[in-house]
Formats: structure tokens, C-alpha cells, sequence
């Protein structure tokens, strides 16, 4: 199924000082650094260091605060009126899964996979609007080694292996659910590679009860841009504070790192991206240094799969937090009409987490491209018509 390119293209120039402007090799750099703000979730400063280099962050917040973190997080997560847990057979793992069924039966469900070091919960502020704007039903889940879902030091934590447990989790889900509308996944950065992968190697619809992936929405990820920005993460990662005193002061890095810029999302998703440690101070639920060994792993490839994956068979979008220089693969794809672009135009207050920052223009992208994909479901119906 094909889409004609639609594309909302930020023409906006960065804003450069005088001596940066004179300096070419120093306008290179802060276009670079602009752009890899944008496609790792680690923040850069403009002269390429990380944004923050303490081991820990003093407290800055009060235990009132806190509580009232607290009881807004726990609040959210009602949201998603069926919350399991999906055991991997012969093997220790269990994935947390969150799903809120649709208001009806015929509404699309989205099927959504965070990125790296994040979870579930970067996509609940999508999940609600999605719900209560549009009936349409989410269910998402934390991938092996991020949030409540099994942790530890030896998981491996390679493209192969998250794929196969997105396989398992899909099909579980069918099997509990059997779920009677179309399903969309929906994938940011390494979540994206993820499910485009899984589409590549490992989907066959007969194996899904009848159930159909209609569509593919990945979210800020171009694999040339992703895979040079990683050669900065590792120092970053060193550098990230080991703990923090409160929920609120947690909140409060990664506004500052300009993680995130939406404080009512970050009010929720990061509460899930920590835990309780000794001392009472909060620690990662994911162990970032063991990240390093796998992301070799996880993005070569991803725009040739991207296109070629299904042969067509599901509807791709791509959505992008500011105008990126495509790769080729990516651009021979957008001249053959083979996904749909849609460009954010950037702005202080939108990064990476466009799912989070963006949230009502992202759903409404969301929104317009399973409407093209319903319709062109009934025009194929009614012609009897198949690719």
C-alpha cells in the first residue's frame, strides 16, 4: 500500500553568532550537533559535551512534592484497564504489558515500543489522548531490561532478540485479546527498528489469527544520523547521574538536558523509568551501561528494511522532529511514494521524544494516516481490488 509523499518541511535556518558564522567548520559542527540532539536520547551541547556531568543530583524538592508525583503517576497507569505480565517461555523474562482495549471493537488499537533506556510510559500522554479524543485502543510494553520488565546484567539486548520477544508479545496479546480492528505499530527511535525488523524477518499474518498490521509509524529515526550519533553516547552515559534524591528532581534533569520539554508528560514517564534503592535514593531501572555492547546491533540496515519491508503489504510513515538530511535508501523510498514523511517543524519546545513533546501533532499524524489506510481498505473491498 503506497502513500504520495506529504511533507511539512521546516525551511527555518539555526541560529548562528557571528563568529560561528565565519567560521565554516564551526557552522558544520553546530549543524551536526543540532541534528544529533535530535536523534540520540542523550543530550549534546553546542561544544559537544554532555549536558550533565555530576554522578549524582542533590535534591531539590521537598517529600510533599513527591507525593504528589507519586499519586499522579499511579493515577495515570489506570489509564490501561488491563496490566499483565508475559512470561517468555524457557526463559526467566517477563514483559509488563499496559493495554487499554477501544471504545469499540471496530476502533484501530496501537501497538507501541519505546526507545532505549526509556519505557512504556513515554508513550501514556498518546495512549490517553488516542482514548478519550478518538476512541482508539493502545497497548504497550517494556521492552526486556527497561522498566518493570525483567532486569539484569547478562540479558542480551540485540535487535535479534528484542524482535523475537516483539513477536511473542504480539502474538500473546492476539491470542488473550483477539483484538477485531486494524492494528498500528507504532515505534520511536530504537522501538522503530524494532518493529521494522520484526516486519522484515518474522511477520507472516497467518501466524496472527486473522489479525492484520496495517500500518508502521516510526518516530525519529534515520539510520546514518542515528548510528554517528552513538559514537558520542557512551560518554554520556558515563556521565548521567547514578541517582537522584525525589521523583521531582529527577524530572527536573531531564527538562534541564532537554530530554524532554513537555513537563506534564515527564511528570509520568520518568516516575516509571526509576526505582527505590537503599538509602531511599531513586535509581535507573535501566542498566545503560550494558547498552554499549548491543547497539552495534540495532540500526544498521534500517532504511532499506524500512522500505522493502512486506513488500508494500503495510502502509509506512515516517516522522521526523526537524528537517534531517535523508540517507539514500530513505530518499529513493520518499521519490517512489514507497512511505509517507511528514517533517515537525522544530522548536525549542520539540526534541526527540516527539511522541511526549509533540504529542496532539503527533497523534493527529497518527490519526490522518490510519484514515487514508481505512479508506483505502474500502476501496479494495468494494473494487475487489489487490495489490
Amino acid at each position: 500500500m503506497y502513500y504520495a509523499l506529504r511533507t511539512n518541511v521546516n525551511s527555518d535556518l539555526p541560529t548562528l553568532t557571528l563568529s560561528k558564522v565565519c567560521n565554516m567548520s564551526n557552522l558544520a559542527k553546530s549543524l551536526w550537533l543540532q541534528k544529533k540532539k535530535m536523534l540520540t536520547c542523550f543530550p549534546i551541547d553546542e561544544d559537544g559535551n554532555d549536558g550533565n556531568q555530576e554522578s549524582d543530583v542533590p535534591s531539590m524538592a521537598n517529600l510533599e512534592d513527591d507525593l504528589v508525583l507519586i499519586e499522579e503517576y499511579e493515577k495515570a497507569k489506570l489509564l490501561f484497564l488491563i496490566q499483565d505480565i508475559y512470561r517468555i517461555e524457557d526463559t526467566e523474562i517477563e514483559i509488563k504489558t499496559l493495554y487499554r482495549p477501544p471504545k469499540n471493537k471496530s476502533a484501530p488499537i496501537l501497538i507501541c515500543h519505546h526507545g532505549a533506556g526509556s519505557s512504556a510510559m513515554t508513550f501514556w500522554n498518546l495512549a490517553n489522548d488516542a482514548y478519550n479524543e478518538l476512541g482508539y485502543g493502545s497497548f504497550l510494553y517494556d521492552a526486556r531490561g527497561h522498566g518493570d520488565s525483567t532486569e539484569s546484567d547478562h540479558l542480551d539486548l540485540s535487535l535479534e532478540a528484542l524482535t523475537n520477544d516483539c513477536k511473542f508479545v504480539l502474538q500473546e496479546f492476539v491470542r488473550r485479546h483477539k483484538p477485531e480492528s486494524i492494528l498500528t505499530l507504532v515505534g520511536h527511535s530504537l522501538g522503530g527498528a524494532v518493529f521494522t525488523n520484526f516486519l522484515t524477518t518474522q511477520y507472516d499474518p497467518n501466524e496472527f489469527n486473522g489479525v492484520v498490521v496495517s500500518g508502521l509509524v516510526v518516530i525519529d529515526i534515520v539510520e546514518e544520523l542515528a548510528i554517528r550519533a552513538l559514537l558520542t553516547t557512551e560518554s554520556f552515559i558515563g556521565r548521567m547521574p547514578r541517582s537522584f534524591a525525589t521523583y521531582t528532581d529527577s524530572i527536573q534533569w531531564h527538562l534541564d538536558s532537554r530530554l524532554l520539554n513537555n513537563y506534564e508528560s515527564a511528570k509520568i514517564s520518568v516516575c516509571h523509568l526509576l526505582k527505590r534503592g537503599s538509602g531511599e535514593r531513586l535509581f535507573w531501572k535501566c542498566n545503560f551501561n550494558q547498552l554499549p555492547k548491543f547497539w552495534n546491533t540495532w540500526f544498521p540496515g534500517l532504511s532499506k528494511n524500512f522500505i522493502v519491508s512486506t513488500n508494500g503489504a503495510v502502509s509506512k510513515l515516517l516522522l521526523l522532529s526537524t528537517n534531517e538530511t535523508l540517507d539514500k535508501e530513505l530518499m529513493i523510498g520518499q521519490m517512489q511514494g514507497k512511505y509517507q514523511l511528514i517533517v515537525f517543524n522544530k522548536s525549542s519546545k520539540t526534541g526527540h521524544f516527539l511522541q511526549e513533546d509533540a504529542c496532539k501533532q503527533t497523534l493527529l499524524s497518527i490519526l490522518d494516516f490510519i484514515r487514508r489506510i481505512e479508506l483505502t481498505n474500502k476501496l479494495r473491498s468494494e473494487n475487489n481490488w489487490r495489490p
